[in-house]
C-alpha cells in the first residue's frame, strides 16, 4: 500500500484533493460516456484555450499544406474533441478499472516486444504523444513490464499523485530526470519507454518533421548507444468502433547507428506513417516548430 506523505495534507493542497475527489467521481461513468462529455469539452477548449488552437493551426497548416482550409479547419475540429476526450479517459485511467480499457484493446506486433524480452537486452519502447497516451501507458503496461519515462510535475502533490497512479498500470514510472536510473534499468534488460517527438528545449539538433525542419533532443539515441539496447515503436489510436488499437513494430535494425540525426529521423519518418492513419489523434497543440 502506497500512504500519503503527511506534508501532502497541508492546507496549501485542500483545494486540489477536493477537485482530486471530483474528477474520482466523475470516473465512476462508463467510458463511452465520458468519451461524449470530452467532445463538448473539446468544443470549449477550442474557443477559449487560443494559445493552444494556434499552435494547432500552425502545426496543422505546416504539416499538411495540400489540405484545403476547410479540411484542416475539420481536421481542427476534431482534433480538439479527441483531446477533450482524452481529458476525461485520463480521469478513468486514474480511478477507473483498467478492465474498461484493457476489454477494448485489440494487438498487432506483440511477437515483436516478446521476441526483444527474450534476449535479454534492455529495450527501449519508442512511443509518441498521442492524445490517447495515458490510455496507452496503461494498455502497454497491460502487455509488458515496462517502464515509463515522465517529466515530473512542479507542483509537489500533483507530483505524487501522477508518479503513483502511472506506476499502478505499469512496472513503475521513472522521472526524466533520473538518467542514471534510466540507464540502469535498460542495462538491467528492463523495458523503458521513451518518447523522442516534442519540440527540444535545451540543445537539439535538427531533423525533419513534415518536411520542416526541427530541433529535437538525441537522447533517445545516445540512450539506445550507452546501453546497448534495442528499440521498438509502438503505436496506438482509438477506433471509431470505440476500440484501441495497438500496433508494435520490429526491432529497429542498425538502430541508432553511429549519426544521431539520421536515427531520428528514422523514428519521425515512422511517426508520420502512423499519424496518417489517424492524424486528429497526435498532440497538435504543443508548439513542436518553435514558432
Amino acid at each position: 500500500m502506497t500512504f500519503v506523505p503527511l506534508a501532502l495534507y497541508h492546507p496549501r493542497y485542500w483545494l486540489i484533493w477536493f477537485f482530486l475527489g471530483i474528477a474520482w467521481l466523475i470516473a465512476q461513468l462508463p467510458l463511452p460516456i465520458l468519451w461524449r462529455i470530452g467532445r463538448g469539452l473539446g468544443r470549449v477548449l477550442r474557443r477559449f484555450a487560443h494559445r493552444r488552437r494556434d499552435y494547432a493551426q500552425r502545426n496543422l497548416a505546416l504539416c499538411f499544406p495540400k489540405k484545403s482550409d476547410t479540411e484542416r479547419e475539420s481536421l481542427l475540429h476534431e482534433h480538439f474533441a479527441q483531446l477533450g476526450m482524452s481529458l476525461l479517459e485520463m480521469l478513468a485511467v486514474w480511478f477507473g478499472r483498467a478492465t474498461d480499457f484493457t476489454n477494448r484493446l485489440d494487438v498487432t506486433g506483440l511477437e515483436h516486444l516478446q521476441a526483444a524480452q527474450a534476449t535479454g537486452k534492455g529495450v527501449i519502447v519508442c512511443v509518441f504523444h498521442s492524445v490517447h497516451m495515458e490510455a496507452m501507458g496503461l494498455l502497454a503496461g497491460s502487455l509488458a513490464p515496462i517502464h515509463p519515462v515522465y517529466r515530473p510535475h512542479e507542483n509537489p502533490l500533483l507530483e505524487w499523485f501522477m508518479s503513483r497512479h502511472r506506476s499502478r498500470h505499469t512496472a513503475g514510472a521513472i522521472s526524466n530526470r533520473k538518467i542514471k536510473e534510466i540507464l540502469r534499468s535498460l542495462h538491467q534488460g528492463k523495458l523503458v519507454w521513451l518518447s523522442p517527438d516534442q519540440r527540444n528545449r535545451g540543445d537539439g539538433i535538427v531533423v525533419p518533421f513534415f518536411g520542416h525542419d526541427t530541433l529535437t533532443h538525441p537522447s533517445i539515441a545516445r540512450i539506445a548507444r550507452l546501453t546497448n539496447a534495442l528499440l521498438i515503436p509502438l503505436f496506438c489510436r482509438l477506433t471509431d468502433q470505440g476500440r484501441y488499437q495497438i500496433d508494435i513494430l520490429p526491432v529497429q535494425e542498425n538502430f541508432p547507428n553511429d549519426d544521431d540525426a539520421l536515427a531520428l529521423e528514422q523514428l519521425m519518418q515512422l511517426l508520420e506513417a502512423d499519424i496518417a492513419y489517424a492524424p486528429a489523434q497526435y498532440l497538435w497543440v504543443h508548439n513542436r516548430f518553435n514558432l
